[in-house]
């Protein structure tokens, strides 16, 4: 009870203390080596299922962003590797596992494999899709069929978490410079971000979650 108490009291700084980062400290190496020194103290151990979410939630999403990029739909002012800066290949990681701590494991169970098909369509929108207000009719569509499907109070407690924690980083790293979208759009971030985070804590709870931890489960029996 303690240390779950310790995990969402140190969960609850991690996005502070990493918008900080983002904000004051300048370079891609630096910036890297400061979110690895913050979260190092605020995680503290990971166990099994979290180090499988981070493996699987990294891979994901350097497809994901590698395909965004590659239709132009954003764009990193300093890349160093397939078009993203060092520190980008560890922040969705940190993001989702942020939420995980702080909100807690998944309450699905047995996975639906209807979501993940429902999440493929969600990736091949950003493969397919390179107009912002489309993506985020098509992503929007995707996100509001799967609360149709299946919906509890911590899939919306995810999504809305996602959507906030989507907001503070986007403002703040596109006004410090970090990346930028085409077309200027108000504020600097297009609306289809709402879609990208609100379907990111969606699909953690209802399909990332639950598959990590039966693969995680069986891993242990073995």
């Amino acid at each position: 009870m303690q240390d779950s108490l310790n995990n969402r009291l140190f969960a609850l700084i991690q996005v502070p203390l990493t918008l900080v980062v983002l904000c004051f400290v300048n370079g891609a190496g630096p910036i890297l080596v400061s979110l690895l020194a913050v979260w190092a103290l605020t995680f503290r151990k990971l166990s099994l299922e979290e180090i499988g979410l981070c493996l699987f939630v990294g891979l994901f999403f350097i497809i994901i962003n590698y395909l965004a990029l590659t239709q132009n739909l954003f764009a990193f002012s300093n890349p160093d590797l397939i078009k993203m800066p060092l520190y980008q290949f560890f922040l969705w990681p940190f993001y989702v596992l942020n939420a995980k701590r702080l909100l807690g494991g998944s309450q699905v169970g047995q996975p639906d494999w209807k979501i993940f098909g429902l999440l493929a369509l969600y990736v091949l929108a950003f493969m397919l899709i390179p107009n912002p207000m489309h993506l985020l009719a098509a992503t929007g569509v995707i996100l509001l069929i799967g609360f149709a499907l299946h919906r509890s109070y911590k899939d919306l407690a995810y999504t809305i978490y996602m959507i906030v924690i989507g907001a503070a980083v986007e403002y703040t790293s596109v006004h410090q410079g970090h990346w930028s979208y085409p077309g200027n759009p108000p504020g600097g971030v297009p609306l289809w971000f709402f879609a990208l985070w609100g379907g990111t804590g969606y699909f953690l709870h209802r399909a990332a979650l639950p598959l990590i931890e039966r693969v995680t489960r069986y891993a242990k029996a073995h």
